[in-house]
């Protein structure tokens, strides 16, 4: 259903704005450690035009999607809002966990319990780890070691101009 919303709008949004990119999207890269924080920051954020944000930690291979769904004001109207939110948990590409802040048996409107959403990702990483200790891996090894660690962080490294250095 969540899929037939996004699509639906999408292709709503073509025909009348003749754009192919009606969702935006947003790359944060977030430590996994962090990530429901971060999640929890900006879940008010974007709400004004339909926008993904994508946190991702590459060393461990997680990702926390966060959707802005439509949601109909009422049944007798077309109109909708992008009120309703949607997480989405993927390790190693495959979704894991969802939530979502939609009227549901299960939540109430406008709540989700982002502790939750971090637990679910530092059990994640801990199994990791633990497949690791028991996989036969050299565990002296230092890049093993660093990332054993949990905080291991990989960032883009940008060279630094020369200019910099004279000054």
């Amino acid at each position: 259903m969540k899929e037939t919303f996004i699509n639906s709008h999408m292709n709503a949004s073509k025909k009348n704005n003749n754009n192919d990119d009606f969702i935006k999207e947003i790359n944060l890269n977030v430590p996994h450690y962090d990530m429901a924080t971060v999640a929890e920051g900006l879940k008010d954020s974007f709400m004004a035009e339909p926008t993904s944000l994508v946190l991702t930690d590459d060393v461990y291979h997680i990702q926390l999607v966060v959707m802005w769904m439509p949601r109909p004001c009422s049944d007798a109207s077309d109109m909708c809002t992008f009120d309703h939110r949607v997480f989405w948990l993927y390790h190693n590409d495959e979704k894991v966990c969802e939530w979502s802040d939609g009227q549901t048996e299960e939540y109430k409107f406008g709540t989700i319990d982002f502790k939750k959403i971090q637990y679910r990702i530092n059990r994640i990483v801990e199994k990791d780890m633990q497949e690791v200790r028991h996989s036969g891996v050299n565990l002296n090894d230092p890049n093993v070691k660093y990332w054993m660690t949990g905080r291991m962080l990989m960032m883009p490294v940008v060279p630094i101009p020369e200019q910099f250095f004279n000054a």
